[in-house]
């Protein structure tokens, strides 16, 4: 974790691996080039972050806004209750 970024990542099975990288930006920016603006941005990060940035293709780089709401006062309201990210949104970490 960093000042304004996380990144982080998970093996799954078949050899795969599944990861994520969390830094505040402007809602609805884009970069001509995502993976190449990630690595730069994480380029002096804790290995093997340079690394599974460099071997992922561009391709599989997806970028979505997480965007913060305020806390609900409730979680149900008679018999409908609200559980997990339904309940408080977060970041995938």
């Amino acid at each position: 974790w960093g000042r304004g970024a996380r990144f982080g990542l998970a093996t799954l099975p078949e050899n795969r691996l599944y990861w994520f990288a969390v830094h505040n930006e402007t809602e609805g920016g884009k970069n001509a080039n995502e993976k190449e603006y990630l690595k730069n941005l994480f380029r002096d990060w804790a290995s093997p972050i340079s690394e599974i940035l460099e071997s992922t293709p561009t391709e599989k780089v997806i970028r979505n806004d997480i965007v913060d709401r305020p806390p609900q006062k409730g979680w149900h309201n008679d018999r409908l209750v609200l559980i997990g990210d339904a309940a408080h949104p977060t970041t995938p970490n």
